[in-house]
């Protein structure tokens, strides 16, 4: 079962309203009392507001004056919770809109539609896309300029240009720059970090932003790793290639293209940002894949 609840705000009144939509997708919409504090100031303490424990999608009309309000009641759910505002009854979607104050008119697509713009998937695919539309011009930047590096006058002009792209450089900077420590416009933005390994994890793009916009070239060169595309050769990385010419020596193919791919992630310098925006667009692919697994197995 597909459950949205929606808490509208009403001064003072409360009516709760539920409807099946089919057989696996229902809509319960409440409105709940809340205090007029001035001409347009409204407190909403959220402590009226109760929902089924196992609720999926859960959207709630304006935010709360104090956000800790919000963030201790999520917890007591599983479910994604956002709150929108309008003062009309009217969730507004990327594709269409649902009319909370027409009480017979929720329809299948309506509820899709709203579904699919808050859910999990939507979410992710949203995040991938922003992700990539914001820093891809720098994984751009970045490669080139590794591939002209030691050419020293066409590598000085390429590196200034780069520094004069400001927005992708102070979006760097920024990126998960609120007071605690959360991104809010990259939601699980701490959730696919956790799952970044071999040093992605630790990645400073913040250091990267600062660095080149406060150095010249031969600085940048000298005092930072994020102009190298692989690692520096360690033990483990030579005898891992040891083994892997081995095999190709001895024509064990499958052997071999398996401990390749392996040699080249190793390889990887996870300070050279566009391998770092591409394992983190690999993550999002993953969890995007594994959500659709879960959707079509309920």
């Amino acid at each position: 079962m597909q459950t949205i609840y929606v808490f509208w705000r009403f001064e003072f009144a409360e009516i709760e309203i539920k409807k099946t939509i089919s057989n696996n997708k229902k809509i319960i919409f409440i409105k709940y009392p809340c205090s007029l504090l001035g001409a347009n100031e409204v407190f909403n303490d959220y402590k009226s507001l109760k929902c089924e424990p196992d609720a999926d999608l859960i959207l709630i009309h304006d935010k709360p004056n104090n956000e800790d309000l919000l963030t201790n009641w999520s917890k007591k759910y599983k479910g994604i919770i956002e709150t929108f505002g309008g003062a009309d009854g009217i969730i507004y979607t990327e594709f269409n809109l649902l009319n909370f104050n027409v009480k017979d008119n929720y329809n299948e697509q309506q509820f899709n539609n709203v579904w699919d713009e808050y859910s999990i998937k939507k979410k992710l695919e949203r995040q991938k896309k922003e992700f990539i539309n914001l820093w891809l011009p720098l994984a751009i930047d970045i490669q080139g300029l590794s591939e002209v590096q030691n050419e020293t006058k066409k590598a000085a002009e390429y590196f200034e240009k780069i520094k004069k792209e400001k927005k992708y450089l102070v979006s760097l900077e920024t990126f998960q720059n609120n007071e605690d420590g959360k991104n809010e416009h990259f939601i699980r933005w701490e959730e696919i970090k956790n799952e970044l390994k071999n040093g992605y994890d630790t990645f400073d793009y913040k250091d990267l932003a600062d660095k080149l916009l406060k150095n010249n070239l031969t600085t940048f060169l000298n005092n930072t790793n994020y102009l190298k595309v692989e690692k520096e050769e360690t033990e483990e990385l030579k005898k891992l290639k040891d083994e892997v010419d081995d095999l190709r020596k001895n024509n064990k193919q499958q052997e071999f293209e398996k401990m390749k791919k392996e040699l080249e992630e190793k390889m990887k310098n996870p300070n050279f940002f566009p391998n770092w925006l591409q394992e983190v667009v690999s993550v999002l692919d993953s969890k995007i894949k594994a959500t659709s697994s879960e959707s079509s197995n309920e």
